[in-house]
């Protein structure tokens, strides 16, 4: 009883403490008030934050955190961050929520535009999710964008008259087969964003990924159900040329794969049929992405898969399968070695044990 009786007190401490963040849940009403709440744009994130409510479904599987945005009324907007569990892992879901009261209408401030280099939400552990999805994702600003350019995009990205391309559309253009590169970083994780305060909080982030697609730049555009890309204007693509150049980033996979050994996934994959003894197409650690774009880091993801002793490695690409294959075993021992094939996304899809 006593214990019961403590823990309300610090929850009602805790409560009160966050009082700063505007109107908080009632843990009795929870349910229905969560109810009030829908996704909000999927571009928007969140700086700082504070864990207000926890909800679990069953023993360690799904679970949904809800918090109050530092600085932003709770009666108008959450964040919730979703822990979806799976076999082998879990693929974690932030979103901003927005209260059905509330006006949704997207108004970005052009005065706080800028590129900054930031890891991506599969690159996140899940602490990092749970503490923020700003700050803690940010790796560094480039450069502000200037005012006249930043309002003419984000005149465009709030416009419902704005042209947007999706995947057909990109080949349909550009040509049957044609990469969307990333811009990025050989010496870290991160890739280019750009990034906008909301007018009206600036705690509350809206963030593109830029891509490359041929001589072109585009912005990634998310909506609830897939991905959409706005073509950067001449203005915009030079000032990311000068980005790129200026601070040595990578927008072709082929310049960051020189030197790399290649191999056929498709004449692997015929060797080891699903059901053949030490063959695995489930099952595994790596399901949520994470940007493999280098030999460096294909070897570190395919690390936390390995399961047998080694002091050897090799890394192969298959470049049209966009396939990794990283190699694990003891120099001058037959067999006892596992080979581990990733995607340029990082999730595994295959692994073979050698007798």
């Amino acid at each position: 009883m006593k214990k019961c009786v403590i823990l309300l007190i610090v929850t009602g401490i805790l409560i009160s403490c966050l009082g700063g963040c505007g109107s908080l849940f009632d843990p009795r009403m929870e349910q229905e008030q969560l109810e009030q709440y829908r996704e909000y744009d999927p571009n928007v994130i969140w700086e700082q934050s504070t864990l207000v409510l926890q909800r679990w479904h069953g023993i360690a599987v799904d679970s949904e955190d809800y918090y109050g945005i530092s600085g932003v009324p709770t009666d108008e907007f959450i964040a919730r961050f979703t822990r979806h569990a799976q076999i082998g892992g879990a693929d974690y879901e932030p979103r901003v929520m927005i209260h059905q009261n509330k006006d949704a209408k997207l108004v970005l401030d052009a005065s706080s535009a800028r590129l900054t280099m930031r890891k991506n939400e599969g690159q996140a552990k899940e602490e990092a999710h749970r503490m923020a999805l700003g700050k803690h994702f940010r790796e560094r600003v480039i450069c502000e964008i200037e005012l006249q350019l930043a309002q003419a995009l984000a005149d465009q990205l709030v416009s419902s008259n704005t042209a947007y391309l999706d995947s057909q559309e990109i080949w349909n253009t550009y040509g049957a087969g044609t990469d969307v590169l990333y811009a990025y970083s050989a010496a870290s994780s991160g890739t280019l964003y750009v990034e906008f305060c909301l007018e009206e909080y600036e705690s509350l982030l809206w963030v593109g990924q830029i891509r490359r697609v041929a001589d072109d730049y585009v912005i990634v555009i998310r909506t609830q159900e897939h991905e959409k890309y706005l073509v950067c204007d001449d203005a915009l693509r030079e000032l990311i040329d000068q980005v790129v150049q200026q601070n040595d980033l990578i927008t072709s996979n082929e310049k960051a794969l020189n030197g790399v050994d290649r191999f056929s996934f498709a004449e692997h994959k015929a060797q080891y049929p699903e059901g053949t003894p030490g063959v695995h197409y489930d099952g595994f650690v790596n399901t949520t992405e994470y940007d493999v774009l280098t030999e460096a880091k294909a070897l570190e993801r395919a690390k936390s898969e390995c399961t047998v002793e080694w002091d050897t490695s090799h890394v192969a690409f298959d470049h049209s399968a966009r396939i990794w294959l990283v190699e694990f075993s003891m120099q001058g021992v037959l067999g006892g070695c596992q080979s581990v094939y990733l995607t340029e996304k990082g999730v595994t899809v295959l692994i073979v044990y050698g007798e």
